[in-house]
C-alpha cells in the first residue's frame, strides 16, 4: 500500500472520516466553495473555458463538486460576461455572483469579493473552501481529507500540497552553503525535512478565520498524489 500514495491517502482519509463523524455526530457544518474566476475577457491567461477532455476546467470542477453530500452551496465569482453566459445550472446549489470588475484586476485581494458573494446569498457557512479549476486532475476525495483535516486537528486553515524531494535548497552560512532540505545523502528522510509545493487547488478555511483580522493561522496541509498535482497547461 506504501507504493501507491493514492491509496494509502484514501485510507487515512476514511479514518479520518470515522474519526469526524464521531466527534461531530450531532453536529452539521455548512461548508460553501468559492471559485473566483478573473475570465478570458478579463485576462488572457484565465483559461477556465479552455476544454479538458471535452468540458471546460470550470465545469469539470463544478461536476466533482455537485457530487459531494457534504458541500452545501457552490458560488462562482466572476465579473466577465462569459464566464456569466456559460453558466447553465439547474443543480440550486450552485450559484453566480457578479463582483466589481476591479476586483478582477491583478493583485487585488479577492477577499471582498468573496465576502459579498456570501453575503448577497445570505449564507452563513462553518467552513469555507476556495477552489483553483487549473488542477482537472484531482481526485475529489481529497476535499473531504482537506476538511476532516481541518476539523480533527483543529487548524484555522488546511491547503493541497505536494512534497518536492527532488530540488535541493541551500541558505548561506559563514562556511558556505548548506543544504536544508530533501538532502539524498540521508538514509531516513523524516517528514518534517521536506519542503512542500502548494498543489492541487485547494484551500478550506473556518469561516470564522477567513474573516477575522488573524495575522498568525494554524495551517495545516493535505498531502496529494502525482497525478493530482498536475496543472492544467494551454498548448
Amino acid at each position: 500500500m506504501t507504493k501507491n500514495k493514492k491509496l494509502l491517502f484514501e485510507s487515512r482519509n476514511r479514518i479520518y472520516q470515522k474519526n469526524f463523524n464521531i466527534l461531530n455526530k450531532n453536529k452539521n457544518n455548512k461548508n460553501c466553495v468559492i471559485v473566483p474566476v478573473r475570465g478570458p475577457s478579463i485576462s488572457q491567461t484565465c483559461y477556465s473555458l479552455n476544454k479538458f477532455k471535452g468540458k471546460t476546467l470550470l465545469n469539470n470542477l463544478i461536476q466533482k463538486l455537485i457530487k459531494l453530500k457534504f458541500i452545501n452551496n457552490i458560488i462562482i465569482v466572476s465579473s466577465d460576461e462569459k464566464i456569466e453566459k456559460n453558466f447553465k445550472y439547474s443543480n440550486k446549489k450552485i450559484k453566480f455572483y457578479k463582483r466589481n470588475i476591479e476586483q478582477s484586476l491583478e493583485n487585488i485581494d479577492y477577499k471582498v469579493g468573496i465576502l459579498n458573494a456570501i453575503k448577497s446569498y445570505k449564507l452563513k457557512p462553518d467552513n469555507l473552501f476556495i477552489l483553483n479549476f487549473l488542477y482537472p486532475h484531482i481526485d475529489p476525495f481529497y476535499f473531504s481529507m482537506a476538511l476532516n483535516t481541518l476539523k480533527i486537528h483543529n487548524f484555522d486553515k488546511v491547503i493541497s500540497v505536494y512534497p518536492d524531494n527532488e530540488t535541493h535548497f541551500y541558505k548561506e552560512q559563514s562556511q558556505g552553503l548548506q543544504i536544508i532540505s530533501n538532502s539524498r545523502n540521508k538514509f531516513l528522510k523524516l517528514e518534517r525535512d521536506n519542503i512542500y509545493i502548494e498543489a492541487g487547488g485547494i484551500s478550506v478555511e473556518k469561516f470564522k478565520s477567513f474573516t477575522s483580522n488573524k495575522i498568525s493561522k494554524k495551517i495545516g496541509k493535505v498531502v496529494i498524489d502525482f497525478e493530482s498535482s498536475k496543472k492544467f497547461i494551454n498548448k
